[in-house]
């Protein structure tokens, strides 16, 4: 019965690494609707930023971060939560409709 478990494990997992994720929508998006150029600009914000992310946790400031009292409910949680209410969820969420030349 293991093996059964081991199977389903690696399928799954083989499913889920092969479906492309949003950073891959968002890249492959950008560079239909504004060329090359913006596509692997995107692409190297997008790895800029998994490189930042990586750092930190390895860093541990995720867990500092989350049971930090000051990041739930001070600056860092503020301007989101205004940019939403004054911008709308579109806006908060950095939406910007393409341009169409």
């Amino acid at each position: 019965m293991p093996e059964a478990h081991w199977l389903l494990f690696i399928v799954a997992s083989l499913v889920l690494i092969t479906t492309p994720g949003q950073d891959m929508i968002l890249v492959m998006s950008r560079s239909i609707a504004q060329g090359p150029a913006a596509g692997v600009a995107t692409a190297a914000g997008v790895s800029v930023g998994l490189i930042g992310h990586t750092v930190l946790a390895t860093l541990g400031l995720g867990a500092v971060l989350r049971t930090s009292e000051l990041a739930a409910t001070g600056p860092a949680l503020a301007v989101p939560v205004e940019r939403l209410r004054v911008a709308g969820p579109r806006a908060a969420a950095g939406f910007r409709a393409p341009r169409v030349n």
